[in-house]
């Protein structure tokens, strides 16, 4: 079943050892029984596997899992050490996919079900409501719902639960910082989620309208950081070799083929595609 989603033999051979290894098989046949995305479900696989590492390096084994684990290996990526493993970006791919393995476990009687004693803190107004709203008038599935309502929670979390005090520079603020300790794919989810956030709340007159274009769109498509043809170095020496960066002519020329460092008033540090400019 781990061949449905990975190919490389290498993979597959670290995937499948290590505490984890035994289940894994399995636990890739229950995300796809249970509906998981060819994008999401290979995320939650390394998550368990390495769950398994972790877990082995501290000692302990998965019958050892209880609710508390999923926080606990999430922290640890800052100083990860586990053996087939290369750490990575911390992202709620691999919260959720230890969380969904260790429910897994608890299905197939490998772990205890702990009973959770601290009560469950209650969903804002707001987020119920466009909860009710997304699923009466755009007919959303519960995992839509589930990954909206999570983006809007934390929203209001880090700002305020009083969405009139919330400014452009606020929200801009938040989406920079948090999208910075996430891979793109997250990144341009969370767009689509807290943009139809912002105009539910708008549409309501619950906060500024057009607000929701404080959230700014990321360039999804192909090519958008630089060609393959070009290198990183290449295009910093075009730069420093031409002063005047903006393309004239027939753009035949490397050094004005309009990718170049900084070119734009955008920051220095992005690599951005410039129109190119024609003559006759």
């Amino acid at each position: 079943m781990l061949e449905s989603y990975f190919v490389a033999p290498k993979t597959l051979q670290r995937l499948r050892t290590g505490l984890s290894g035994p289940y894994i098989d399995g636990f890739a046949n229950s995300l796809e029984q249970d509906g998981f995305s060819h994008a999401s479900a290979p995320r939650y696989l390394r998550a368990a596997a390495h769950v398994g590492h972790y877990l082995q390096q501290h000692g302990s084994t998965l019958a050892d899992i209880d609710t508390s684990t999923a926080e606990a290996f999430f922290r640890h990526f800052a100083t990860c050490r586990c053996p087939y493993s290369k750490g990575g970006k911390r992202n709620h791919h691999t919260y959720f996919g230890a969380k969904r393995y260790r429910e897994y476990l608890v299905q197939i009687g490998v772990c205890q079900h702990y009973a959770t004693s601290e009560p469950q803190e209650p969903e804002p107004a707001l987020v119920v409501g466009f909860r009710h709203w997304l699923r009466k008038h755009r007919g959303v599935s519960d995992s839509t719902l589930r990954h909206y309502s999570r983006d809007a929670i934390d929203l209001i979390k880090a700002l305020s639960d009083d969405p009139a005090c919330w400014d452009a520079k606020a929200i801009r603020g938040y989406f920079v910082e948090r999208t910075g300790r996430c891979g793109g794919g997250t990144a341009e989810k969370m767009v689509t989620s807290l943009r139809a956030f912002l105009r539910y709340l708008s549409v309501h007159g619950q906060c500024q309208a057009n607000l929701h274009d404080a959230v700014p769109k990321l360039a999804a498509w192909r090519l958008a950081d630089l060609p393959r043809y070009l290198t990183a170095e290449l295009c910093w020496f075009c730069r420093r070799t031409e002063p005047d960066a903006r393309p004239r002519g027939n753009g035949n020329r490397l050094g004005k083929s309009g990718w170049v460092r900084g070119a734009t008033r955008r920051a220095a540090e992005d690599y951005l595609p410039l129109r190119s400019v024609h003559s006759g």
